[in-house]
């Protein structure tokens, strides 16, 4: 999938965990206090990518059967 930004960040969720968001203001997630609640939830993962751009995301839905296969769906390009 190709995702494009100009926050210079990608986050990760399953939108039922944010569904106590869904009445929040578009950025809700800028502000330290409730990027942090989040994370430390375990609702949300923002990954910081140091600019802006379009990334190309793999999204899995199943396990990764060994450590070498884990390794190599976590090289960055």
């Amino acid at each position: 999938m190709e995702v494009s930004t100009d926050t210079a960040t990608i986050c990760i969720f399953d939108k039922t965990c944010l569904a106590h968001r869904k009445d929040d203001v578009g950025d809700c997630w800028s502000a330290p206090r409730n990027e942090l609640e989040e994370v430390a939830s375990g609702n949300a993962l923002f990954l910081n990518l140091g600019q802006d751009g379009t990334y190309n995301v793999n999204i899995f839905s199943e396990e990764f059967e060994s450590e070498d296969e884990y390794k190599c769906c976590m090289i960055v390009v």
